[in-house]
């Protein structure tokens, strides 16, 4: 079936709390490709909530959960959800639900708002930092570690989010929608803009720093107005905004850093493809799975690509428009 592998993908999201950048893209463009598909997603997703899978399993129990979860999800399909493609989700679930088992724990990918019955994506940058995601608008947000982004997965009325921990924005241009970045206590309001938002549970301070263009940073009662190169922090003890200081580099650098811990290196020219909008072929296969650890401090292209040839013992050579991997092989 041609959408086994999306829901594949949707229930990955749900056990491992993220996706490879490449799997993450190819399923945004699904989900965003028809409301069936979102409809389908969140059914998906409704049964996995209603499972309550416990921590670790021994034979005996994995086929006892086996056997409730196909009568949940028969249960399920033929008395709450009313659409033609139960039908291919009942059977589909079933026959993999042997995976879904596997999963211990969940980090919840689609949700539906209990006030507007819309439904949301989210996602969750867990250790990495970096990770790129590309919102419906064509937007672009790279996270740091431990944060988590909720929007829709269509914008139709308005571009809105909701940031917990740090993200760093390029927004599209829209002059009939401002992008709206919702923190704990605060709101961004911006049209085309670069702007950084720390926004860590626990610290004292929400920080806004802008980078390229304008934005408006507003609080009940309140508001401020900054321009490039200048930042703020809103006091959360205090419910108020410091005042408007001149941005230091250190508010973005982690944006500049690259960090990859056993990633296969496959992944890693991925995302080397997303900030640098370069492409890669690699001749050999084995190479793709090959393992890379590696820290730079600053985003450099050319560092990254001498570092990969020295570890794998491979060639990069750009021909044309892409860079192709030649030779090399895994180390230990």
């Amino acid at each position: 079936m041609k959408d086994e592998k999306y829901h594949l993908l949707i229930y990955q999201k749900l056990r491992d709390g993220k996706l490879k950048p490449d799997e993450a893209i190819l399923l945004e463009d699904w989900l965003r490709s028809s409301a069936d598909n979102r409809k389908t997603a969140l059914e998906i997703e409704n049964i996995w909530k209603a499972m309550s899978l416990p921590d670790a399993f021994s034979d005996d129990q994995m086929q006892s959960e086996l056997t409730a979860l196909k009568k949940r999800v028969n249960q399920h399909v033929t008395g709450t959800i009313k659409s033609r493609h139960n039908a291919r989700i009942r059977k589909w679930l079933v026959s993999t639900a042997a995976v879904v088992m596997a999963a211990a724990a969940a980090t919840h990918f689609l949700c539906t708002s209990n006030e507007t019955k819309n439904e949301h994506l989210v996602f969750a940058s867990h250790d990495s930092i970096n990770q790129m995601l590309r919102l419906p608008d064509s937007s672009v947000v790279w996270f740091n570690k431990n944060s988590q982004l909720r929007y829709s997965p269509t914008f139709d009325r308005e571009r809105r989010v909701s940031l917990v921990g740090e993200a760093y924005f390029q927004i599209q241009k829209d002059a009939s929608r401002s992008f709206v970045v919702e923190t704990d206590q605060v709101q961004t309001i911006v049209q085309g803009t670069t702007f950084n938002v720390r926004a860590v549970p626990d610290e004292p301070a929400t920080e806004i720093t802008l980078v390229e263009g304008k934005v408006l940073i507003t609080s009940p009662g309140t508001q401020v107005q900054l321009a490039p190169n200048q930042s703020v922090q809103y006091l959360h003890d205090s419910q108020s905004f410091s005042s408007v200081q001149q941005s230091s580099p250190a508010a973005t650098a982690w944006h500049d850093e690259l960090q990859f811990q056993n990633t296969p290196l496959k992944d890693v020219l991925a995302q080397l493809t997303h900030f640098h909008g370069v492409r890669f072929s690699i001749e050999n296969p084995v190479l793709k799975a090959c393992l890379y650890t590696a820290y730079f401090p600053k985003n450099d292209l050319k560092a990254v690509l001498s570092n990969i040839e020295a570890v794998f013992e491979c060639k990069i050579e750009k021909i044309n428009d892409e860079y192709r991997v030649m030779g090399g092989r895994c180390m230990e």
